[in-house]
């Protein structure tokens, strides 16, 4: 779900300041978190990476340069978003330095 808070800070992200678009963004953002929970990627616990990957890629939805769906978008975003992802996926499997988590 996509939270007023969430929502803003993608808007503010997407240097959008009007409330048209409210409902694509949203739309954008729920399907990117779906992407990134087939992932295997949880936002608890590593919310500012996670929001910043959503943002990046609702940027680049809205911006029309993949709107066919979350993968293209992941894609098409800068390389260091797609590192942060690659990051996360691990963190979330196997844990990381100081969460407690030895992936044992």
């Amino acid at each position: 779900m996509i939270t007023a808070e969430r929502l803003t800070a993608i808007k503010q992200y997407c240097r959008i300041d009007y409330d048209e678009d409210d409902t694509q963004l949203t739309g954008f953002a729920e399907m990117s978190d779906s992407y990134l929970a087939q992932c295997g990627i949880t936002r608890d616990g590593h919310e500012a990476m996670y929001d910043l990957i959503v943002q990046a890629m609702v940027l680049n939805q809205y911006e029309g340069k993949c709107a066919d769906n979350a993968a293209a978008a992941l894609a098409t975003v800068p390389p260091l978003v797609r590192q942060m992802v690659n990051q996360l996926k691990l963190v979330c499997a196997f844990g990381g330095a100081g969460d407690g988590n030895t992936g044992a």
